[in-house]
């Protein structure tokens, strides 16, 4: 791997968690196991599938011996494996991958070569490509960061998320593992979007390098865990107090300003806004940046479902939401 710059390799470990994708199974293991920069451990939880993937996975584990396969006696879901995968990691860096979605070749080098040259960053994480199964739009989430490949710490991302660049795709990160742990993990309180609270955390406090290519695909589902659905809306108001919440403690009180002044809440839209204006004690959250990219995303998460997929396109292609992925 020509582009580490310290003589110890970093060790990677692969979590995934599976719940009935048998038939979607070889298509991300092969994907993970082909990749230049081999990961030490691959850990796969099945969470009680009713399928043949059980029978997929000792098939896999019986050719690679970097698979561990972990069977649940009872489910868990999403964040539950999250957590627990997390828990048995004996890696520096740890790679979340779903499995019914999948990962380009040299995401793994060309990650975990950026996080090799500033062993004190937080995550790494690539472009992500992430394919609308409804509507096959396509758009490349965190393009619009940065053309190079660099390392950018929390004065940057600030500048970066106030000029609407900043998004960091989930499912295109590599996490380094004390840092990951020393949050928490994944906090079930934060249901949807425990993952953003990790990212956004040992972002701002960390420091972050990024590849500006499209390495990782995800695949939006209609049914998948973070879609919205009538139960979550009513659910929604209860997780954007626990998001705050979580912030106010004295624990995170080194990320609250960045979270502040960067405007970042603004990704979870009106719910956000409606509550942090119930409560006076909360006012330093409602800067004018976050007021203003608040309501500008209020207006186009209701006008997207309406947009035919070319118009949608153009406007992801405008507005830096697409890239041309280098071969």
């Amino acid at each position: 791997m020509s582009d580490l710059v310290d003589k110890q390799i970093p060790t990677l470990a692969v979590v995934m968690p599976n719940y009935n994708h048998a038939r979607l199974l070889p298509r991300a293991l092969d994907a993970l196991l082909k990749q230049s920069f081999k990961a030490s451990e691959i850990i796969v939880l099945d969470d009680c599938s009713t399928d043949n993937s059980r029978d997929v996975l000792k098939d896999y584990a019986s050719r690679f011996p970097e698979m561990k396969v972990i069977e649940n006696v009872e489910n868990l879901g999403a964040v539950g494996n999250m957590n627990k995968g997390l828990s048995l990691v004996n890696s520096d860096y740890v790679c979340y991958a779903a499995a019914d979605d999948f990962v380009h070749p040299g995401f793994f080098e060309k990650v975990i070569s950026g996080l090799a040259k500033n062993r004190g960053l937080g995550l790494g994480f690539s472009v992500g490509e992430w394919i609308d199964e409804a509507t096959g739009v396509v758009s490349h989430v965190g393009a619009g960061l940065s053309g190079e490949d660099e390392s950018l710490g929390c004065e940057a991302l600030i500048e970066a998320e106030i000029g609407g660049r900043l998004m960091i795709p989930s499912n295109a990160c590599i996490f380094r593992v004390d840092a990951l742990r020393e949050v928490g993990g994944f906090d079930p309180q934060l249901k949807w979007h425990c993952d953003w609270f990790s990212m956004y955390t040992l972002a701002f406090r960390y420091g972050i390098c990024f590849v500006p290519e499209a390495l990782a695909v995800f695949f939006m589902h209609a049914a998948g865990y973070s879609a919205r659905t009538d139960e979550k809306v009513k659910e929604h108001e209860g997780v954007m107090k626990a998001i705050v919440d979580k912030l106010e403690t004295p624990e995170f009180s080194d990320v609250r300003p960045a979270i502040q002044e960067s405007g970042a809440l603004f990704v979870f839209g009106k719910p956000m806004m409606n509550y942090l204006k119930s409560d006076s004690s909360l006012k330093g959250y409602l800067t004018p940046v976050f007021l203003k990219k608040c309501r500008w995303y209020a207006f186009k998460m209701a006008v997207k479902p309406l947009l035919p997929k070319w118009l949608a396109e153009l406007y992801l292609k405008i507005s830096g939401g697409r890239v041309t992925k280098k071969t």
